[in-house]
């Protein structure tokens, strides 16, 4: 086990799925989200955000949590990986991750996050209160 994706919805505890396991393994974490979000909420271009995934990809290990599979190298991480975790819980459960999360990092920078992206609110409307769930295959 040297490249681990560790996947699912958001608030099912894939990041601090991933923390967890890097301590307990001294495999590098690379996250995702903070590889696509620049300092104020903003998005990365797509070829940027292509570019630094495969970059990261082609390390020889990682556990790299969150989505983004249809961009981002998705492939190249399905097929660099050798594991792949999983998280299906359900949607009440999900939802309950992320009240969690927001209640406990209001106002600060999650560690899985780029610098100058706080949690500021529960709206994703707003570039600069962050996104905290979304249909699009990423979270």
């Amino acid at each position: 086990m040297q490249r681990v994706l560790v996947m699912g919805s958001s608030g099912s505890g894939k990041s601090t799925f991933a923390r967890r396991l890097s301590a307990m393994t001294g495999i590098p974490t690379v996250s995702i989200d903070a590889l696509f979000w620049k300092p104020g909420w903003i998005e990365s271009g797509r070829d940027e955000f292509e570019r630094r995934m495969t970059e990261a990809a082609r390390e020889p290990r990682w556990i790299m949590d969150g989505n983004y599979m249809r961009h981002g190298a998705g492939e190249l991480r399905r097929e660099l990986s050798d594991t792949i975790i999983w998280f299906d819980l359900p949607r009440s459960t999900c939802m309950l991750g992320i009240f969690r999360r927001i209640a406990g990092s209001y106002g600060q920078v999650r560690p899985e996050m780029a610098e100058g992206c706080p949690r500021r609110s529960i709206s994703n409307s707003s570039a600069t209160s962050g996104p905290i769930a979304s249909s699009s295959g990423r979270s």
